[in-house]
């Protein structure tokens, strides 16, 4: 299982975790109706496949897998970060999300709250306070670029 010390490993675990689970179940559901269960459908939504586009409009050169999949009562392997090449991703070259800098787990933890689609029209307001404090001065047009993209 993921959990570890860090919050910030832990926190996109458990949204791997529960897309993998929701996925699970809708495939289980779907899987004996025609047509049944399209995966990789299914896999636009997921929390990696956002991030990753997100990493790779931010130009930030790691990615994680395309695809974490559930095995009870875990997931089958750990969230983690590869350097992104042109073919996709180099396995042997994991990077722990522990080892991310500050400013880049501030800007990755803003987007969260947009994944969330349950409260996505209810929020009407965001507080901010001194949150580009911990950014280097090459993330802020980063951090705004978020806001802009995820929350305007």
């Amino acid at each position: 299982m993921w959990e570890s010390d860090d919050l910030f490993t832990n926190r996109i675990g458990e949204l791997f975790y529960d897309f993998a689970v929701k996925r699970q179940d809708e495939k289980a559901r779907l899987g004996e109706l025609q047509g049944g269960f399209n995966n990789a459908e299914y896999n636009k939504k997921a929390p990696w496949t956002k991030l990753n586009q997100l990493f790779e409009e931010l130009k930030f050169n790691y990615r994680f897998k395309n695809d974490f999949e559930f095995e009870t009562p875990n997931l089958k392997e750990n969230p983690t970060l590869y350097p992104a090449i042109e073919s996709g991703i180099d396995e042997a070259q994991p990077r722990q999300l522990s080892d991310l800098s500050d400013g880049e787990k501030a800007i990755i933890s803003l987007t969260f709250a947009s994944f969330n689609e349950e409260n996505r029209n209810i929020e009407k307001l965001l507080l901010l306070d001194e949150f580009d404090n911990t950014l280097n001065p090459s993330l802020i047009e980063v951090f705004y670029k978020v806001l802009k993209d995820f929350f305007i």
